[in-house]
């Protein structure tokens, strides 16, 4: 590594601490001397709305906050530690950190991120609040759509029951417990295939960036057709059903650290001129997570953020051939999903002469042929039978004989024989269907 003149070179092993201090003038070193400060308390309380830095206290832990460990801070303090002590008396009096700026090279650092824990946290019928409003755990069908058709003629009718419709499945992520680099968060949820629902749609991970109210969302486009056979002198109802399935999860991520290289620099910059003075070179990072009255850089507030995984080597014989320890970092969070599923078209059918309130006692749930097209990124395309995620739409209905529709307030259907008329609402979006 090269360093300009006038820098000063720190290096930290486990086992041995050497200092180089390189020469400065008179003039130049008073300039370094200031008045000795505590490193900053790294764990803050993140309000739901607010992330507040200018304040740097530990309030006690409530439902609405989140418990951040600042990755850099740790590292910082550790090295500015390491600086201070193997300084001599008089330069160390003279150190103010204020004067300068820390910068950690991340590149020297892998991370790893694993899923834990991704399991239910609430019952059915347990109300939510979320980003996108109120939700009900559990699962219920929800008609789409309908239509019916009258039959007054004296012969069979087939109609066709066909229509396009688009859903939104989203997952709305909470962190309660997390890390951060430079006031960032960074994770990824790689999702278990058993629960890969969740997933929104794209694929079995979740980039999270956001602490409080970041919502992933796809919304998806459902071709569906059906075929309605009604006899002389009967009714039918199609129906459009969509399983609506809402559940909420607690998840648990563990994030690895490596230092492949064996060496971890930090950089210390004086503000005034953002000049490089010192560089710490930290062969043992991980001793940076140890509590400070330990010679680390932890507060006691902060160590519920962190573990240490510890790898072990075994030789052929079944002996312990090598071992090393590895910092792991815990990210807690909740989050809220809403999908569809089990799509289907349920069929009724009663003689004209019940009424429209009566319960209809010959019903039929068929499989029907779904296609859908993800309208996010335009990209992943899909094609059920007889089931799919499914919600506003443009629906149509129509007489296999001959028929012609226009955008009016209502749908019409007409029988064949031009008698009678069957009136169904289709959200904001309607048409008139004339057969003839």
């Amino acid at each position: 590594m090269t360093v300009a003149d006038n820098v000063s070179v720190v290096k930290a092993n486990s086992t041995q601490l050497n200092c180089v201090l390189l020469t400065m003038s008179a003039q130049e070193y008073c300039l370094e001397c200031l008045l000795l400060v505590s490193p900053r308390i790294s764990t803050i309380l993140v309000d739901k709305t607010l992330i507040d830095h200018s304040e740097r206290s530990v309030p006690h832990k409530m439902s609405t906050s989140t418990s951040i460990l600042e990755l850099d801070e740790v590292i910082r303090r550790y090295a500015w530690s390491i600086l201070r002590k193997r300084c001599n008396f008089l330069r160390r009096f003279f150190l103010d950190e204020k004067d300068y700026v820390c910068e950690i090279d991340w590149s020297a650092i892998l991370m790893e991120h694993k899923v834990a824990k991704f399991e239910s946290k609430e019952e059915d019928n347990t109300p939510i609040d979320t980003n996108w409003g109120k939700v009900v755990t559990g699962s219920k069908w929800v008609s789409l759509w309908s239509c019916n058709f009258d039959n007054k003629a004296d012969m069979k009718q087939s109609h066709s029951f066909r229509g396009s419709r688009n859903t939104t499945t989203w997952v709305d992520v909470d962190i309660e417990q997390c890390f951060t680099i430079n006031k960032q968060l960074d994770v990824e949820v790689n999702i278990p295939p058993s629960l890969s629902k969740v997933r929104a749609g794209r694929d079995n991970s979740l980039h999270i960036n956001k602490i409080k109210g970041q919502v992933f969302k796809e919304v998806l486009n459902w071709e569906v057709n059906s075929q309605v056979e009604v006899l002389p002198s009967w009714q039918a109802r199609a129906e459009l059903l969509a399983r609506e399935e809402c559940s909420s999860m607690e998840f648990e991520i563990r994030t690895t650290l490596y230092n492949p290289s064996g060496i971890l620099p930090v950089y210390f910059k004086r503000k005034s001129d953002r000049r490089v003075i010192y560089v710490v070179e930290l062969e043992n990072f991980a001793n940076a997570f140890q509590l400070e009255e330990e010679e680390g850089g932890l507060k006691p507030e902060e160590k519920q953020c962190f573990e240490v995984m510890i790898q072990r080597t075994l030789s052929a014989d079944g002996e312990e051939a090598a071992s090393s320890c590895h910092p792991q970092l815990i990210t807690r969070g909740t989050c809220v999903c809403l999908t569809w599923g089990d799509q289907k078209v349920d069929i009724r059918t009663a003689p004209l002469s019940a009424s429209p309130d009566d319960t209809y006692y010959d019903s039929h749930s068929g499989p029907i042929s779904v296609h859908a097209r993800a309208s996010t990124n335009g990209s992943a395309r899909k094609s059920w039978r007889g089931g799919s995620d499914g919600n506003s739409a443009s629906n149509s209905a129509s007489n296999s004989a001959s028929s012609n529709g226009s955008l009016g307030s209502e749908v019409k259907l007409i029988s064949s024989n031009g008698n009678g008329t069957i009136v169904s609402s289709l959200e904001d979006r309607q048409f008139v269907i004339t057969s003839k």
